[in-house]
């Protein structure tokens, strides 16, 4: 299924869960997302990626993707070191509730509700890509890796 993450029908129902959520329902209830101590580990292992490439920006802040962004845990921690992210999830509730955790973060915020294929097929490059806890929603994640990594700047990490 070479060219296409097959979303369609996966991602139907992803967005109509996700969207059925109460606020903050996700974030509580996921052994991966609600532990303190594996967001401290994540917020000190963004910064890694985070600093590859920084000379070569020229001052230019970091472009991150974060597709499967849901209610902005990974999305979160790279706004606090300064970068432009761009947000991108099937659910606009789980978006919702993204823009509302990061509005005072002090990094540049775009939202998108939108498929990723939608969105990879755009021409944009970014210097991170991020897909934290989504690759197992995608029938054809090799395709959607190799997809991911035409979209990296010279310096870029997946």
């Amino acid at each position: 299924m070479s060219g296409s993450t097959n979303v369609n029908t996966k991602g139907n129902a992803n967005r109509e869960y996700y969207d059925s959520l109460a606020d903050g329902v996700y974030s509580a209830t996921a052994p991966h997302l609600r532990h303190a101590a594996i967001r401290r580990l994540y917020d000190a292992r963004v910064k890694k990626p985070f600093d590859i490439g920084k000379d070569r920006r020229d001052g230019r802040a970091c472009r991150v993707l974060d597709i499967g962004a849901g209610d902005g845990i990974a999305t979160a921690s790279f706004l606090r070191l300064g970068a432009h992210v761009m947000a991108v999830d099937v659910s606009e509730r789980q978006l919702q509730q993204l823009q509302v955790s990061c509005k005072s973060l002090p990094g540049q915020l775009t939202i998108r509700c939108a498929d990723i294929d939608s969105i990879l097929e755009e021409d944009a490059q970014f210097d991170i890509i991020v897909a934290n806890s989504l690759l197992h929603h995608i029938p054809d994640y090799l395709d959607l890796i190799q997809r991911c990594i035409s979209r990296l700047s010279a310096d870029g990490v997946f």
